[in-house]
């Protein structure tokens, strides 16, 4: 039970994708050491979306299903789908500036675009994300921003994009029969704040272990060693893996993956489309 420290991959991690969003608790840095630990795949499941870390730092499996519970996060991903150029050329004008900040911040738009635009601009450009400060540094935020509204909009070509709660998320999927899938689950860490626009409690925590036991299929779960988590991987006989050191808004705190999935059955360096 346990497997202690994750020791860093051989595999050659790639460049890492500028995120169109950026959001606290994003596993950017760290998605090349939780893809070592999945096996092959074709189908890979990600209920709790947020920016998109893992999936836009790993290779694409064939077929991708993922799931956000957030209004303006969902809204986003939906018009980088099907409407990224108008975004664009939104985009190119809205140039850091306290003005547009105030107003944005004061604000809300109706249509999509502009509303997806507000978001983008309120979250990448406020400190830590938090939407209510400017924030203004010696970097070409800007045209970072430009650039990965262009290739997110091509990395989401053929996925689908569902919005609602890991529970109906859930019931809705008709899962494949005879496909190799994978779930990864990073939902907002427990007992920890955060600025989305619902946090996690211990009774989610069971409702998710429930479902993600209910399925005959390799899961991932990214969480703080928390000592709920901790105990409920105890009890369920969970594998633990320890990936490293994160920071968190308040310390450092030692991030985790909890799977159901031997690790000795993985490739290790690799992982696997």
């Amino acid at each position: 039970m346990g497997w202690g420290n994750l020791l860093q991959s051989n595999a050659s991690s790639k460049m890492l994708m500028n995120m169109v969003l950026r959001r606290l608790g994003n596993k950017k840095k760290i998605a090349h050491k939780i893809y070592s630990l999945f096996p092959a795949h074709s189908v890979y499941i990600e209920p709790f979306f947020g920016a998109g870390g893992m999936f836009f730092n790993k290779p694409r499996a064939k077929h991708n299903i993922l799931n956000d519970n957030d209004e303006e996060v969902h809204n986003l991903f939906w018009v980088l789908q099907r409407n990224h150029s108008e975004l664009l050329e939104i985009a190119k004008q809205a140039v850091q500036h306290e003005s547009l900040f105030t107003h944005w911040k004061k604000n809300k738009e109706t249509t999509p675009v502009l509303r997806a635009m507000r978001f983008l601009y309120l979250s990448n450009y406020s400190f830590m994300g938090k939407m209510d400060t400017l924030k203004i540094g010696p970097t070409h935020s800007h045209q970072i921003m430009l650039d990965a509204i262009e290739k997110t909009s091509s990395m989401l070509e053929g996925v689908v994009f569902t919005k609602g709660c890991f529970r109906d998320m859930f019931r809705k999927i008709n899962f494949p029969e005879h496909q190799k899938i994978v779930i990864y689950c990073d939902p907002p860490y427990l007992d920890t704040d955060n600025n989305y626009q619902a946090g996690f409690c211990k009774q989610d925590v069971i409702d998710l272990f429930d479902l993600l036991q209910q399925y005959d299929y390799p899961f991932y779960y990214s969480e703080f060693n928390h000592p709920f988590i901790v105990e409920q991987a105890k009890e369920r006989s969970l594998d633990i893996i320890t990936i490293g050191e994160r920071q968190s808004l308040k310390n450092r705190s030692t991030e985790i993956v909890v799977t159901n999935h031997p690790v000795w059955s993985n490739s290790l360096f690799g992982g696997g489309v």
